[in-house]
């Protein structure tokens, strides 16, 4: 989306309106932003008006930096303003952000890595009791009561990994 912004702005800078660089913008973009941008272009050749076009460029695109584009664009053509300007400033802001997450994926890498590490001794620990103490805990799996626990901690083992990765992924990245 930076990259769109940005040759948008070197399009305005040359003279171009807004509708004839979301036509000319599909040449350069990439999958999946290409297709968005074809979707918004055939609307306006069916002659839907431009704002529903990007209220639907919106919906198909769902991310944080689509908004405050459209947003930027509804209110320069209700306003007007300098849409350079904005974009300019939104540019700086994405990139700051990009740099930001960049950043934070760094320092926290070698958390991520112990975490990741720390979730596995459960399973670690629990296999090799299994080889070397294995008359042990025969009873565990020959009973019911043991079977359960043993399934209820596996699942809760599993559950617990798998929250721990949505809210990583969730959370900052």
């Amino acid at each position: 989306m930076i990259d769109f912004i940005s040759e948008a702005v070197i399009m305005m800078k040359a003279g171009k309106e807004i509708r004839q660089i979301f036509i000319e913008a599909r040449l350069f973009t990439k999958k999946p932003l290409r297709n968005y941008l074809e979707e918004i272009v055939n609307e306006m050749k069916i002659n839907v008006s431009f704002e529903k076009a990007l209220d639907h460029f919106l919906e198909l695109c769902k991310l944080k930096e689509t908004e405050l584009m459209v947003s930027a664009i509804k209110i320069h053509k209700k306003t007007g303003g300098n849409l350079i300007y904005i974009f300019e400033n939104l540019i700086n802001t994405l990139q700051y952000n990009l740099n930001i997450k960049s950043q934070i994926r760094t320092q926290t890498a070698q958390s991520r890595f112990s975490g990741n590490i720390i979730s596995i001794f459960p399973i670690a620990g629990f296999l090799i009791m299994c080889l070397f103490f294995s008359n042990p805990l025969s009873g565990y799996f020959d009973s019911r009561a043991g079977s359960i626990i043993i399934s209820i901690g596996a699942l809760l083992e599993i559950c617990g990994f798998f929250a721990i990765r949505r809210l990583l992924r969730e959370g900052i990245y």
